[in-house]
């Protein structure tokens, strides 16, 4: 487990995977949406480095969790 501490989030851009995986977890009865993922990044349970990328963590129920890749960037 990381020692990362979660920060507000002020602007995500979401890729065209991100949108097609909520599509896709709809499916399954999984609603996972933008406001979901800006949640599990501002509150994870945990985060790990890997790379250039942070991966973020947090449960949704007994059986499964949302993760989430993300980077940070200072672009304005």
């Amino acid at each position: 487990m990381s020692a990362l501490k979660p920060e507000r989030v002020k602007r995500v851009k979401f890729t065209k995977h991100a949108r097609e995986k909520f599509k896709l977890l709809s499916k399954y009865g999984f609603e996972i949406d933008e406001n979901t993922v800006k949640r599990v990044i501002e509150d994870p349970v945990r985060v790990d480095n890997r790379g250039n990328h942070l991966l973020a963590l947090k449960p949704i129920d007994q059986e499964f969790a949302v993760r989430v890749v993300y980077e940070k960037s200072t672009i304005i």
